[in-house]
């Protein structure tokens, strides 16, 4: 029989429940138009009303560096070269030292002829955290 779905609900005493599409479109169309009903019941000021900035949040700078460092090696068969990738992450108008912050360093081994050209063969992570 076309246009009709049939879900079993396995277990003991298993019962069969058919459904048409056309049932199936009828409850998808009320649950839309529910969804609709509730979305203008809504207040609309709790929409447009932005939210507040917490008065402790301090503004953050982040910096991106990131450094071949010349260093060749062979790993797995391939020639691979090293370049270090430094994020150093702080409060906005001060030092690390100063403000505190964190400063992880993440160094990858690249190979050139790999079969994804600078695909990372080896990688290391460090980080570094400076309490204030």
């Amino acid at each position: 029989m076309l246009g009709r779905v049939v879900n079993i609900f396995g277990g003991r005493g298993a019962r069969e429940r058919v459904t048409s599409f056309a049932e199936l479109r009828r409850r998808f169309e009320e649950q839309q138009r529910k969804a609709a009903e509730n979305a203008r019941r809504e207040e609309p000021s709790a929409k447009e009303k932005p939210a507040e900035r917490d008065p402790n949040a301090k503004d953050i700078e982040i910096d991106f560096d990131v450094k071949n460092t010349g260093q060749t090696k062979t790993l797995n068969g391939f020639q691979t070269r090293e370049a270090v990738m430094t994020v150093t992450v702080r409060e906005k108008g001060k030092t690390l030292e100063q403000g505190g912050g964190m400063k992880p360093a993440i160094g990858k081994m690249t190979a050139e002829g790999a079969r994804l050209e600078g695909t990372a063969i080896q990688t290391t992570t460090t980080m570094d955290a400076v309490a204030k």
